[in-house]
């Protein structure tokens, strides 16, 4: 990334070779994202699109277009249940484990004369005024986390992440390993893993399914809490896949990359640290020893998770791939996620969910 740190007409050059790729890969691809976060941080701002305020659960977001035909979410406004700096924690950690589920984001330094000038309604500038007072430091600048906007996204609940009874995950597997729905494990272990790792696993919370492409995307992870590790496997959590015994193998193989054997500067909590903290917009040590070690816990946990599972099953009856798994075309994904996500969300016993693949 610092090595795109260039004029923005060639980072949207850079940007403009991406055209052809699809959103999955300007996600995943390093080079693409590289110039898209380079983008997000130093390309003119050439209209603001909405100023959410403070009502309806907002907290002071700007959804803005940039040069380039970029759209983007800044959130300048972090209070103390929600910090917006982990907005750029999960991005970060996303792109190293290859999940592909966050948009980009990078951290922006914005002048408030900058947005004003933009600004043609006076309730819009009544809520600049507003946002000034509540979340800048000296009245002239805000900062926070600038957010690649993706349209056409439909929120949808996938299944319990935590807290479900044994006896339903044990029932569950009975379906997910079946070769018609392992595509669905594969899928949603990984997306729930990523949940796990930021400590958000309340049920529903923030999931979205990419109408034309077919991904699944989370948003909003203001909430995530580096301060206590919690066993997935504990009474208080019984992460659903520990008991389920599914994963995507990808998973687990980046897992063990960054996981207790690997070198301590190559492990998930070193990572961030080196990665977020040249963030130089957002200050000092924003992921501090003290969350790397609780992240790097929460990996061991998980492989723990996972190792003791292909001991009760063996790898081959674990962990999915795409020799062992029947991939589903992109619209049978998207349908049957549009189709069930009520279902799946609201029933609470997975017997009931599971019954739903029958008909």
């Amino acid at each position: 990334r610092e090595q795109l740190r260039i004029p923005s007409k060639f980072t949207n050059d850079t940007i403009k070779g991406c055209s052809t790729a699809t959103l999955t890969e300007l996600m995943t691809d390093l080079k693409c994202r590289s110039a898209l976060l380079n983008a997000l941080e130093f390309n003119e701002i050439v209209e603001i699109k909405k100023m959410l305020g403070f009502v309806n659960s907002h907290w002071g977001g700007i959804i803005m277009d940039l040069e380039g035909g970029i759209k983007a979410a800044f959130k300048p406004c972090t209070t103390s249940s929600e910090n917006t700096t982990n907005e750029v924690i999960a991005s970060n950690m996303d792109v190293i484990l290859g999940f592909g589920f966050v948009s980009p984001v990078t951290s922006r330094i914005i002048k408030i004369s900058e947005i004003e000038k933009l600004l043609h309604s006076k309730n819009d500038l009544k809520i600049l005024k507003e946002t000034t007072e509540k979340c800048s430091i000296d009245k002239k600048n805000l900062i926070g986390p600038m957010i690649f906007w993706i349209d056409d996204l439909v929120m949808i609940k996938t299944l319990k992440k935590h807290k479900l009874e044994l006896y339903q995950l044990q029932e569950l597997r009975t379906y997910l390993i079946q070769d018609e729905y392992r595509y669905l494990a594969k899928e949603t272990s990984r997306f729930h893993s990523l949940y796990y790792l930021v400590d958000i696993l309340r049920h529903g919370k923030d999931e979205f399914v990419q109408t034309t492409e077919g991904f699944l995307l989370a948003l909003d992870f203001d909430r995530s809490k580096w301060t206590k590790y919690k066993y997935p496997k504990s009474i208080t959590v019984n992460f659903t896949w520990c008991v389920t015994c599914l994963f995507d193998e990808r998973l687990y193989q980046a897992l063990n990359a960054v996981g207790p054997y690997a070198p301590k500067q190559y492990q998930l909590g070193s990572l961030l640290r080196l990665s977020v903290n040249n963030e130089k917009n957002l200050g000092k040590d924003i992921v501090t020893q003290k969350m790397a070690n609780i992240i790097n816990d929460r990996v061991s946990g998980l492989l723990d998770c996972i190792d003791a599972c292909i001991g009760r099953y063996g790898r081959e009856n674990v962990l999915l791939t795409n020799n062992n798994t029947k991939i589903w075309k992109i619209d049978k994904w998207i349908n049957y996620l549009l189709d069930h996500s009520n279902e799946m969300g609201m029933i609470d016993s997975v017997i009931n969910w599971a019954n739903i693949f029958n008909k």
